[in-house]
């Protein structure tokens, strides 16, 4: 049984926001197109500005080439959490956000998709055994896209008995990569439709937080007050974490940031940044900018 306690839970939830979101309703925002009709950044990182959506605040992912989002909403008090999504209509305009049906009456906390689109990734405190109640001790679970919707979601193997497994980003081939609390960041590889067993990546430390690039080249994540990047090398390992450089670090600070993100269609770095409410995002060009000063180093990365 997991021992972390419950305030303790709260909290760390706090500490795990990376897009908070002051919400009233998307209709009077009145936004249209993917990103929510938002200008795309260059190599200078810009403010990322969500509509005013429903109830409380959350993280937040896109999918479908920017024309869907995904987000946690909470009340004020922590006492539920539940999963959202909106979606781009035909003429530009975006829905009205709605509880994702396997999500509303249970604490779930942070989403990820499948670089597909056909798997999504949420932490939850959900009881394994009803009426037992829910707790903010969380562990991996994960849904289905299918023809008919969404599939009732099932906790995965890969979770700990003893500390909270965080929501997790799914590379191309299946693979996880996730943090614990405490414990630093760990993979999981998903060979003949199973996961295999955790594995702690010692080369990251205690960071948090993390992101996969789609084909593996590359992770994301938290060492507060910086954003790090490691880059896997030929042989499986990965190289010294590194920052990304004054442009990003400016506009990070020690209780600022969490789960940096690409878009979906790999253009744009999106990140929260000071205070947990600032947004922003950055052409993903500085992530080439850091692959190639690696490679000039004559670390023999993987392709």
């Amino acid at each position: 049984m997991k021992m972390t306690s419950n305030n303790a839970l709260k909290k760390t939830a706090l500490f795990l926001l990376p897009l908070i979101l002051s919400l009233t309703t998307v209709g009077s925002a009145e936004v249209t197109g993917p990103y929510f009709g938002q200008k795309p950044p260059g190599m200078e990182p810009e403010a990322f500005n969500l509509p005013p959506f429903p109830n409380q605040r959350g993280l937040g992912v896109f999918g479908n080439s920017g024309k869907e989002f995904f987000y946690t909403a909470s009340d004020a008090a922590w006492n539920w959490s539940r999963i959202m999504t909106t979606h781009m209509s035909k003429d530009g305009t975006w829905t009205e956000p709605e509880v994702l049906p396997f999500s509303g009456t249970q604490i779930d906390w942070g989403v990820f998709l499948s670089p597909d689109g056909k798997k999504l990734f949420f932490g939850s405190g959900r009881p394994i055994q009803p009426p037992n109640p829910a707790s903010w001790s969380l562990d991996i679970w994960m849904a289905e896209r299918t023809e008919q919707g969404w599939s009732k979601a099932v906790k995965l193997t890969i979770n700990s008995d003893t500390v909270s497994d965080y929501a997790s980003p799914c590379a191309g081939n299946g693979n996880l990569y996730w943090s614990r609390h405490p414990g630093g960041i760990y993979r999981s590889s998903f060979i003949n439709g199973a996961y295999t067993s955790p594995k702690r990546i010692p080369e990251l430390g205690e960071g948090g937080s993390p992101f996969i690039s789609p084909d593996e080249r590359f992770i994301l994540f938290l060492n507060r007050p910086k954003m790090m990047i490691s880059f896997r090398n030929a042989d499986d390992t990965w190289t010294t974490p590194r920052d990304l450089g004054p442009k990003i670090d400016n506009k990070m600070t020690m209780k600022g940031g969490d789960w940096p993100a690409l878009s979906p269609d790999g253009k744009y770095l999106i990140f929260c940044g000071s205070g947990y409410q600032n947004l922003y995002w950055v052409s993903a060009k500085v992530i080439e900018e850091a692959r190639d000063q690696v490679q000039h180093t004559g670390l023999q990365l993987a392709p």
